[in-house]
């Protein structure tokens, strides 16, 4: 991808589709793309007259708002970087991000402009950008910039304790989304896409924004998640592809009004994050909703492999059997490939990944390797038939007594005990065995823990 940006959609649709809705918040708002066009040409430019210029990092921070979206597409069209910051960061950590990214300008919400008013540059109230709805001057005209140069900037906790700073560029990311409309044909110009995650975070800065302006859809958000009105709006706007993580489609399943619901214009419902309870599932696809998993991280643009809808018929807990140009290879600890039904850790090289951390050569180089390979450290199986199965995360691995235990795995069966909601697997010092499995759970009622413990006995090996 040599010419695209990502925020060419936004600019075609403000042509073709003036009158559509782009955003929509809280199930009434609407930002359409002509709005949203204008406004956001008027940030850029009041950008640049502060100084902004390509390349510069401008920073954004607060709740779900308006006001977020013509800010970040404002920062890009000055040919800036966007950098989200999580609102809910305390000081420390707000203040330890702009000081890595040394922002040129920072859009903040009135409890975050608190406490970012001391680090020494200018902080616009993501509440008062109505000046700018007007659009730019007559005759300016947006910056430009490589497809190749950074974009944006989303920041994603690490083994180290310290966040990194993952960087995206303008092509790669335009391919990403490319590959899923090729891999999701039915999300089309008509896509009403439902976003229940914050757009500071990797899912609303990269998949929301800019899947829906690219195709030209709409995207729903809110500005706090409430499953009531997130079903209310599915079904009364006939919303086409939900987003989501477990607790998601739980806590809409269990509304009383769920069963009565015509939710039949969703054709497109993924989950990620964590393994779904099988009665969840189960619950959607009586409603004739395969749920599908979905396999990725942030570096390599949060989905590096989602399932279909027949493989999700035929695998409900695989991720499918690959996407269209991501390459994905289970090698052993020699970096040799598995075959078929081992497990082994999980390479991914493809569009989407970052172009590395920000200003950590090292941590870059450890991540990627020199064939572009980025390694998860990750577990994973793909079996004889090519679906892919997550296992676990490399460093979450349970050593009890020389064997590998799979948290996973322990979690998957604990979560199979009627009235268990959520578990966490995780291990126990032992003098013995060094250490062994522990979990705690949260259940809709009591729970018999004799009876749980026979049930896991049934159904995993005793060192597990």
């Amino acid at each position: 991808m040599k010419y695209g940006l990502i925020h060419d959609g936004l600019r075609r649709w403000a042509k073709q589709t003036p009158d559509r809705p782009a955003f929509v918040l809280d199930g009434n708002e609407i930002l359409t793309y002509a709005e949203l066009e204008a406004w956001s040409d008027g940030l850029a430019e009041h950008l640049q007259s502060l100084g902004v210029k390509p390349g510069d990092r401008v920073a954004v921070t607060g709740t779900n708002s308006l006001g977020w979206l013509p800010a970040a597409f404002g920062i890009l069209k000055a040919g800036a970087i966007e950098v989200p910051i999580n609102d809910r960061f305390v000081r420390r950590e707000l203040i330890e991000v702009v000081e890595r990214i040394t922002p040129t300008v920072i859009f903040a919400d009135e409890e975050r402009r608190a406490v970012l008013g001391e680090v020494g540059v200018p902080v616009l109230d993501l509440g008062d950008l109505d000046f700018a709805r007007g659009g730019a001057s007559e005759g300016w005209q947006r910056a430009e910039v490589s497809s190749d140069a950074p974009a944006l900037i989303v920041f994603t906790s690490g083994t180290t304790g310290i966040p990194k700073g993952v960087v995206f560029g303008h092509g790669r990311q335009c391919e990403k989304f490319g590959e899923f409309y090729i891999a999701n044909p039915g999300c089309n110009l008509d896509a009403r896409i439902l976003m229940p995650f914050s757009i500071h975070a990797a899912p609303g800065s990269q998949w929301g924004i800019f899947l829906a302006t690219l195709a030209g859809g709409t995207m729903y958000f809110f500005r706090k998640f409430d499953a009531q009105k997130a079903l209310e709006v599915i079904e009364r706007d006939r919303l086409t592809l939900l987003l989501g993580m477990p607790v998601l489609y739980e806590q809409i399943c269990r509304l009383p009004g769920f069963a009565d619901a015509d939710l039949s214009a969703v054709g497109f419902a993924t989950v990620g994050g964590a393994r779904m309870q099988p009665e969840i599932t189960r619950a959607w696809r009586d409603k004739g909703i395969a749920i599908r998993q979905l396999y990725g991280m942030t570096e390599v643009g949060g989905t590096g492999i989602v399932a279909t809808e027949a493989d999700a018929q035929i695998e409900p807990d695989s991720c499918g059997r690959g996407m269209p140009w991501m390459r994905i290879r289970i090698v052993d600890e020699k970096g040799q490939d598995c075959p078929p039904g081992v497990q082994g850790q999980v390479l991914m090289r493809g569009p989407g990944m970052m172009l590395g951390y920000w200003q950590d050569e090292e941590a870059t180089a450890k991540a990627i390797d020199a064939e572009g390979w980025m390694h998860t450290g990750d577990i994973a199986v793909i079996d004889e038939a090519g679906f892919f199965f997550f296992v676990d995360r490399e460093k979450d691995i349970i050593i009890s007594g020389g064997f590998n235990i799979s948290p996973s795995e322990i979690e998957r069966i604990v979560m199979r005990y009627d009235g268990v909601l959520e578990v966490s697997a995780f291990p126990v010092p032992d003098e013995k065995f060094g250490e062994v499995p522990g979990a705690a759970f949260h259940a809709s009622g009591p729970v018999d823990t004799a009876q749980l413990f026979d049930h896991c006995k049934e159904n995993l090996a005793g060192f597990k």
